[in-house]
């Protein structure tokens, strides 16, 4: 609306100057009144009009109908020079606009930038790489990971192990007999309590499985299978003398909440305790990747989600994930961003994690059935962090069913395994102590999403000609191979000063 006031009020200008040349008599053929193209280059070159902060006011200009002849308006003297007329129109105009319009004009440009910083905010809050790289900065403790570190071999190929004929997802097969197979079905739909082992049971030459038992120490510890593949990861903690407080203040606040969730079944397929997800998920019969609800502890979940302890905890694993295996670090940043690009209703969690969603376990004692988490991504990384108090000499014992390792795992500690593939468990501890946990990871089912161009795997591969199906076919059977390239190799990694046990 203002371009058009101005452009009309341009005419004006023009015809009345036209009209004062020809009361000097400097033109005695003065053609009519100038067209309306002619009044566009006025407004685009006049200096009047050059700057919106002097934009004049309607009522600065001539008001003499474009038809008049005669004198032009008494604004303007018709014995001027040109020059001198146009100096006084300058002049004229730059005194017209009003307090009130200049205090207007000001709150546009303010809230113009404001909308601009907004957009760049919110397009930087996507970005997965950036914030995990900031805080990949301030994992001082992870700065030179193999030449600070020991590592422990396993005889097992990761490759052997089963997954989903596309590799986003692991397979979960149940028992072959058919008299096992029922049992099998029976304690799931029942959710009866499972058997938990002892470190007895496990360790020691009198244990009934023999398996290995790492112990703890204050240097991380890469875990490492028959291919040189680092498969995880003993992370321990930050190097800050703050981080002890931090993890006390975590515990207490699971506890405190602990009564206060709302939950129907105790007991599920991981354990016997009461826990809360949160995040962005795809799989289960969703049609289209969301955000998880749970209406009845929403208050609960803001609460944890809002501290301090907790995003330091999703900051640190994301930056031992960029540590000890970037390649992945970097595929999940590529497809995150891609999903929440254009799913922008997806909810992040915390801004400096690069995983989806994560699972609070409220105990008092968690304690994790054998179980895997098949539906993670099968070649991605779960983060693990215990917390409470208790012996972890004792119990708390991270054991990997498939590695036969049994570890160490202390309170404030975080350990990185590709969960899908690897069954795992915990040692019990004593009735007496405390043990909660907190985990982070991602479906493998957003990232077969994004794969698939925003598209259930049915309308995509609907889309397909026979060439492009073809092609698909030879990507899903490369896809395994592909996941297990991105595992780092230990020999790559370590430095001058290493240990292997």
């Amino acid at each position: 609306m203002l371009g058009l006031v101005v452009l009309d009020a341009s005419f004006n200008l023009v015809s009345s100057l036209i009209q004062a040349l020809k009361w000097e008599g400097m033109n005695e053929d003065v053609s009519p009144p100038p067209s309306p193209k002619m009044c566009a280059a006025v407004h685009i070159t006049s200096p009047i009009v050059s700057s919106p902060s002097t934009l004049p006011a309607l009522e600065s200009f001539p008001t003499t109908p474009h038809s008049v002849l005669g004198p032009p308006s008494a604004t303007f003297d018709p014995s001027s020079s040109t020059l001198d007329l146009l100096s006084s129109i300058d002049t004229a105009c730059s005194n017209t606009i009003s307090s009130a319009q200049k205090r207007k004009l000001k709150r546009n440009m303010s809230a113009k930038n404001a909308r601009s910083k907004r957009r760049e905010k919110a397009a930087e809050a996507l970005s997965y790489r950036v914030h995990a790289f900031r805080a990949s900065q301030k994992a001082t403790s992870q700065k030179t990971p193999a030449s600070m570190s020991t590592s422990v071999h396993c005889e097992i190929d990761v490759h052997d192990l089963p997954v989903t004929s596309t590799a986003f997802t692991a397979l979960d097969p149940p028992p072959n007999t058919r008299k096992r197979r029922r049992a099998f079905l029976k304690s799931r739909t029942r959710r009866k309590p499972q058997p938990v082992f002892t470190l007895a049971d496990l360790v020691g030459p009198d244990s009934k499985f023999q398996f290995k038992l790492v112990k703890a120490t204050s240097k991380p510890t890469a875990i490492v299978d028959s291919e040189d593949r680092i498969i995880g990861v003993v992370a321990n903690h930050p190097d800050d003398k703050d981080w002890a407080q931090l993890m006390q203040e975590a515990a207490d606040a699971l506890e405190s909440h602990r009564d206060s969730v709302s939950q129907n079944d105790l007991i599920h397929r991981r354990g016997a305790f009461k826990a809360l997800r949160c995040g962005v998920s795809y799989g289960g019969g969703q049609e289209v990747p969301g955000n998880l609800v749970d209406g009845d502890n929403a208050d609960i979940l803001k609460a944890l989600n809002g501290m301090k302890a907790f995003k330091r905890l999703a900051s640190f694993a994301s930056s031992v994930m960029c540590t000890w295996a970037s390649s992945l670090f970097n595929y999940y940043a590529t497809m995150l961003d891609g999903l929440h690009n254009e799913h922008r209703h997806l909810v992040r969690i915390f801004r400096d994690s690069i995983f989806s969603a994560v699972s609070y376990n409220f105990g008092p004692r968690t304690v994790c059935y054998k179980h895997k988490d098949y539906a993670n991504l099968a070649f991605g990384f779960c983060a693990i962090t215990a917390l409470g108090t208790f012996d972890y000499t004792k119990g708390g014992h991270l054991v990997l069913w498939d590695l036969q390792l049994v570890i160490e795992f202390p309170a404030g500690c975080t350990i990185l395994i590709p969960s899908a593939l690897i069954a795992h468990s915990n040692i019990p501890v004593a009735e007496h102590e405390r043990r909660y946990s907190f985990a982070q990871y991602t479906s493998g089912g957003l990232f077969r999403w994004v794969s698939h161009g925003f598209k259930t795997r049915e309308d995509y591969l609907a889309t397909l000609s026979c060439e492009e199906l073809a092609a698909h076919k030879e990507n899903d059977s490369k896809r395994w191979e592909f996941g297990l390239s991105m595992f780092s190799k230990w020999q790559d990694m370590k430095g001058p000063r290493h240990s292997e046990h």
